[in-house]
């Protein structure tokens, strides 16, 4: 009899014991997910907009948005020596072109706000005169921070600080939100925590723009 009354005794204590403690279980609805600190991955990991939801034609000549925070925007297009096809900026492929030169895809951004090159290897035709950050150009074999120019860019003239924003060129464009990107030409650019990401995605090279710093990575 007090073999029966020991065991029952137990049972209940256990009873007691598993209802008192809760074992953790994974919750199958939770999606952990953190943001890759390389930048090529994090570009590659972002949300592609498709030509259609930016309003473009199904085989586009280049695209171009605007970042969200409007401290930069970028285009994808092609360049030949000194000329590109800017659809922001018309004056970039005004000069002359040299049929001497191959065509070839690239990627450029301009910044609102931006550090001042770290390096300056180009005296500007002899001048030394107006070479200054805030633009940013990649193709598949060149990267390039500063160019040489006399006053503001179109993204200063609209976005810098104190510009009046309205009615420009640059405020027309598509906005991209953070994470997001575009994709044209075998290159991609989207809006990264530290500022606009372009890359090749052939070679996985590219440069991360933002206002305090740029540089290239790959």
């Amino acid at each position: 009899m007090r073999r029966r009354v020991g065991a029952a005794s137990l049972m209940i204590a256990l009873l007691g014991l598993t209802a008192c403690v809760t074992l953790p279980t994974a919750d199958p609805g939770a999606v952990v997910t953190s943001a890759p600190d390389d930048p090529f991955e994090q570009l590659t990991s972002m949300e592609v907009r498709s030509v259609e939801d930016l309003g473009l034609p199904p085989d586009p000549v280049s695209v171009a948005v605007l970042a969200a925070d409007r401290s930069a925007y970028c285009v994808i297009s092609t360049k030949q020596g000194g000329v590109f096809d800017n659809p922001v900026d018309p004056l970039m492929g005004g000069g002359e072109r040299d049929d001497n030169e191959l065509e070839v895809d690239a990627a450029y951004c301009e910044l609102a706000v931006y550090p001042a090159p770290a390096e300056v290897t180009d005296d500007c035709n002899g001048t030394n005169l107006g070479f200054k950050g805030g633009t940013v150009m990649l193709t598949a074999d060149s990267f390039s921070y500063g160019s040489c120019r006399i006053g503001m860019t179109v993204m200063e003239s609209e976005f810098a600080p104190g510009a009046d924003t309205r009615g420009g060129p640059v405020s027309k464009l598509p906005l991209l939100q953070r994470g997001e990107a575009v994709e044209l030409r075998g290159f991609r650019c989207g809006f990264g925590e530290d500022g606009m990401i372009c890359g090749s995605l052939e070679s996985a090279t590219g440069f991360v723009a933002g206002r305090d710093s740029v540089a290239s990575f790959g």
